[in-house]
């Protein structure tokens, strides 16, 4: 295997164009348990970040498609995260997580143009579908 070439826990082989995933969540169960979820999705990529710190150290090293964050974290909050991230990398599609939805957060959430704001509990099903829909991968059909 070159190193162009990687293959994900689920089997799918990543090139050069694989999409590439960033989970920003401090609670690190999480975390791994979107990253398993994640995974699922053809020729996806997923890394965490147990902070926000670590989150932009991160994407100063690699580009990402899609940023997954939490609302709530110790060092830099996701609003924080969302909107340096917006600042400096525009095409990335964002979503937060938060069990503090207010009405506020979702207005400042839609002026940067996060994507989607999802309240906790998250469905797995439902941030798969988030994250294909961010990345515009189309659902495959049972036959």
């Amino acid at each position: 295997m070159t190193s162009s070439r990687l293959q994900n826990d689920a089997g799918h082989t990543q090139g050069a164009r694989a999409r590439r995933i960033l989970i920003a969540d401090d609670d690190k169960s999480v975390a791994f348990t979107f990253q398993s979820a994640l995974e699922l999705l053809p020729d996806c990529v997923v890394e965490i970040a147990t902070s926000g710190a670590e989150a932009l150290r991160l994407f100063e090293s690699a580009t990402f498609n899609v940023l997954i964050t939490d609302y709530r974290m110790p060092d830099i909050d996701g609003m924080t995260l969302a909107v340096r991230i917006r600042q400096k990398y525009p095409l990335t599609a964002i979503v937060m997580i938060t069990a503090f939805s207010t009405l506020q957060l979702r207005e400042q959430a839609a002026r940067i143009q996060i994507r989607k704001v999802l309240d906790k509990p998250v469905g797995l099903n439902q941030l798969r579908s988030v994250v294909r829909e961010a990345l515009e991968i189309p659902v495959r059909q049972s036959s």
